[in-house]
């Protein structure tokens, strides 16, 4: 039953960080309204605390269904770990996508600054010819 307390700190660690990164970089925004709410309130170390005290209540809960059912609190902290990693999925899959994007716009600057320069290279030939 600890491994999957522990993995659910793991994960709500890793959803803080990426998150935290997202937002700061302008690539996306606190997408739960509660922890949006406290975000914009209480900045990074009250979503922080929220993060903690969210696996706290998990843990907590874990540990009192334990007393009657053990097998019943190991799937409780299974389901919150899948929620947890799901979340940090989702959020690298954003995180790819903002890659690529950028990649691409790249891409685009690279070919365009290339024609640019071919074109001024075409205007100044012309240029020195004529005189």
């Amino acid at each position: 039953m600890w491994i999957w307390l522990a993995a659910l700190a793991a994960g709500a660690t890793i959803d803080w960080s990426l998150t935290r990164w997202l937002v700061e970089n302008g690539e996306a925004v606190e997408g739960n309204p509660i922890a949006a709410t406290i975000l914009e309130q209480f900045g990074w170390a009250g979503l922080a605390l929220f993060k903690v005290s969210s696996v706290v209540l998990v843990g907590v809960l874990g540990l009192v269904i334990a007393r009657k059912n053990r097998s019943v609190a190991q799937r409780v902290l299974q389901f919150a770990c899948a929620c947890t990693f799901l979340i940090v999925g989702y959020t690298c899959i954003l995180l790819v996508r903002q890659e690529i994007e950028t990649a691409r716009v790249l891409d685009r600057e690279t070919v365009r600054s290339a024609k640019v320069e071919k074109k001024r290279h075409s205007f100044l030939k012309i240029h020195q010819e004529s005189r």
